[in-house]
């Protein structure tokens, strides 16, 4: 099975070769870290949730994504969560490059991803309309699933309430007939 390289995202089969022969990634923590990334096998476990509006900070994000948020499709969760497996295998490279690792690191794929990260798009004290209408949509779901949830114990009730009413019907009518019959 071939493997998408995380440095020039061509397909390898044996992508630990091609790390070291073409990407000159000799050191061997920076190469588990990119293959680790490129099989997706980053623990994400205790990261904190990216949803907006969402301040979930466990032991299992993974499991946290697919049941706690129903508004995301599968395709949606799985994207997210390839999102913060992509950001997590970043942040280790920054962490092992922050030690200075005997052998020197060779890929700048963390360096790029902290610059973007200083310089955000909003400047501070600025209102992000996004994240407050993600917030408002959130709160309209809790509402709508807690609606939905009133009304399937209503259904639920009603219909044992008819059930009983057409079976105390039935022996009505079952009286009715065996009175006149034995009349």
């Amino acid at each position: 099975m071939k493997t998408e390289c995380p440095l020039c995202h061509m397909q390898y089969r044996t992508l630990p070769r091609h790390l070291v022969v073409r990407h000159h990634v000799h050191n061997p923590q920076e190469r588990n870290i990119l293959l680790q990334m490129a099989h997706g096998r980053i623990n994400i476990r205790t990261e904190p949730c990216t949803v907006v509006g969402c301040g979930y900070h466990g032991t299992r994000l993974d499991r946290h994504i697919n049941c706690d948020h129903p508004e995301l499709s599968q395709e949606e969760a799985d994207l997210l969560m390839k999102s913060v497996k992509h950001s997590t295998g970043l942040k280790l490279l920054r962490e092992l490059r922050e030690v200075d690792p005997p052998t020197q690191m060779i890929t700048t794929l963390d360096v790029d991803y902290a610059a973007n990260e200083e310089h955000p798009n909003c400047f501070p004290g600025e209102v992000d309309l996004e994240v407050d209408e993600h917030r408002q949509l959130r709160l309209a779901n809790v509402a709508l699933v807690a609606q939905n949830d009133s009304l399937e114990k209503e259904v639920h009730t009603l219909r044992r309430k008819m059930k009983q009413w057409k079976a105390a019907s039935v022996k009505r009518d079952l009286r009715k007939v065996l009175g006149e019959s034995t009349s």
